[in-house]
């Protein structure tokens, strides 16, 4: 992958729909959502066919981070297997804040790998933004995503 490759998420509008209710139910206490993203990568496009929700495991404040547990990283990497899919990225929701990533989130980038955002606020999404983590040979900062939605995947 180049500099001059342009990062694309793809999802399916069935599946968005899905991962923002995912992201609003979180019953009295804001708290940020996350899971995996998995799909098919081709270049620096990534295909998302589903998503995995996953505990959020932070101490702490869960309103302001998250964690995702390595156990339910291999759950998702043996369900993607089954699928012939892999794992593409990571995604998860700011209660009560904009979806742009914190220097915590940047902290969090695996390389390659995309990272979609969810805003949160008022009990409705209010925006999504999604950035690819640097790889090696391309030191700095992450790369912002062009998301796609398409009706039938």
């Amino acid at each position: 992958m180049t500099k001059r490759d342009n990062p694309v998420l793809t999802i399916g509008l069935s599946a968005l729909r899905q991962l923002d209710a995912a992201c609003l139910q979180t019953g009295d206490t804001p708290r940020e959502v996350c899971g995996f993203l998995l799909g098919t990568m081709h270049g620096a496009a990534a295909r998302v066919h589903q998503f995995v929700l996953c505990p959020n495991a932070a101490d702490g404040d869960q309103a302001r981070h998250y964690r995702i547990h390595r156990e339910e990283f291999r759950r998702a990497e043996r369900l993607a297997a089954s699928l012939s899919l892999g794992i593409v990225g990571v995604f998860h929701s700011h209660p009560n804040g904009r979806a742009v990533a914190s220097a915590a989130d940047k902290e969090l980038f695996f390389p390659g790998w995309y990272y979609l955002i969810i805003g949160v606020e008022a009990g409705q999404v209010t925006e999504r933004n999604c950035f690819r983590g640097p790889l090696p040979e391309e030191p700095g900062e992450p790369s912002s995503v062009l998301i796609i939605t398409i009706e039938q995947m």
